[in-house]
């Protein structure tokens, strides 16, 4: 079973990369900038909840530099999203979206970067706060059904798990659409 479902994921995928993006990350904005604290992250405990007790075995798991921080993705990750607005195209991350708690899961201790200039920010960016790789992105927010996005940044991988993954290209930075595919996988956004 695939968890890309056909049109319900996609809209689903959709309203969350428009409350995310479209409304987070526009461009241009001088009050964006920063961090609500003035230095641009705050180094936090994990407040993520360990959830390895699930005992669920994960198709595919990601890991920072230094092994302190991980993510479990348990299924089929459905096609890989690379984004170019102001945040991930700096990060360079490539995302696969689920629910937390439900597919995936978190464990080890980070810090959180969240908007600058948001009075009530979308989402928060996790990193680990001793090698500085970007682990995920977290939504705040409770979708309608209680339940909140996440994605995690799948160059975390091992190469070989996720190298023929299909890529969608999301336009963040100026249309907020999908973009048409053009047939490229994980493999060929390594270099």
């Amino acid at each position: 079973m695939r968890f890309d479902s056909g049109s319900d994921f996609n809209q689903r995928r959709r309203a969350t990369r428009e409350a995310t993006h479209g409304k987070l990350w526009r461009p241009g904005s001088l009050a964006n900038r920063g961090s609500r604290t003035g230095r641009g992250a705050r180094n936090l405990p994990d407040t993520l909840p360990d959830q390895s007790h699930m005992g669920v075995t994960a198709l595919l798991n990601g890991t920072c530099h230094c092994g302190a921080l991980n993510w479990y993705l348990d299924g089929d990750p459905g096609p890989i999203t690379a984004c170019n607005c102001t945040l991930c195209r700096r990060y360079g991350a490539l995302w696969a979206y689920d629910y937390e708690g439900e597919r995936i899961r978190i464990a080890g201790p980070s810090s959180v970067y969240t908007r600058p200039g948001k009075a009530d920010p979308a989402l928060e960016i996790r990193f680990c706060p001793t090698c500085g790789c970007v682990l995920c992105w977290r939504g705040l927010r409770l979708d309608k059904d209680g339940r909140r996005r996440i994605a995690v940044n799948v160059r975390l991988a091992p190469p070989e798990a996720v190298a023929d993954l299909p890529i969608d290209h999301f336009d963040g930075l100026d249309t907020f659409d999908d973009l048409p595919r053009d047939g490229r996988c994980v493999r060929d956004l390594w270099f």
